[in-house]
């Protein structure tokens, strides 16, 4: 009996427990024009979260963006964070962010730099934790800090401190639902499916 229990709590240690969000992405006019998949996986005191997402657009030309993202947190701090965008299947960017201790290492499209403050939040997190009680998150495409600041029970609102932009999250029973993003030329939402 001892033997099985212990069996059994090997078993559990090794568990994960895993959660997959599915996104619609449309125009803000109601236009399908890609999907996202977002997966979070935890196990003892690490979290992964992988972002899959795949848009085609015709604005001028047709040109369809895919990207690729993954972060670890160790102790609900930032241990790594990879970030890889595609234009017409061409790498357009790349962006790691690696846990050396008391700084991260940035390597951003070949650019290698130190950033010091500590990152307890970072943009894959608005996926699954409401953004209470945080002013600044850690972007992981750009390598650098947004801020973000509640508007409305349960909507928040993130700027981008280079280009000014706003984007807009909002979440139901601490889950987000949807999200207005501008970028660029473009804006457009993202709406979890059913």
């Amino acid at each position: 009996m001892t033997k099985l229990f212990l069996i059994s709590l090997l078993a559990l240690s090794f568990t994960s427990i895993s959660q997959t969000l599915k996104y619609d992405i449309a125009t803000s006019k109601g236009e399908k024009i890609g999907d996202m998949v977002v997966v979070k996986t935890s196990h003892d005191d690490l979290i992964e979260i992988k972002v899959v997402s795949k848009v085609k657009s015709r604005i001028f030309v047709e040109i369809e963006v895919k990207y690729i993202g993954q972060v670890i947190y160790k102790n609900n701090r930032l241990h790594y964070s990879r970030v890889t965008t595609y234009v017409n299947d061409q790498v357009h960017n790349i962006t790691t962010t690696i846990n050396k201790g008391n700084y991260y290492t940035i390597n951003k499209d070949g650019n290698i730099f130190k950033y010091h403050k500590p990152i307890y939040f970072s943009g894959m997190l608005l996926f699954f934790k409401e953004p209470n009680f945080i002013s600044h998150l850690y972007s992981e495409a750009n390598a650098y800090d947004n801020t973000i600041k509640l508007i409305n029970k349960g909507v928040y609102q993130l700027t981008d401190p280079h280009t000014h932009g706003h984007n807009q999250y909002y979440y139901k029973n601490g889950r987000l639902y949807k999200a207005s993003i501008k970028h660029g030329f473009i804006s457009f939402e993202y709406i979890l499916k059913p």
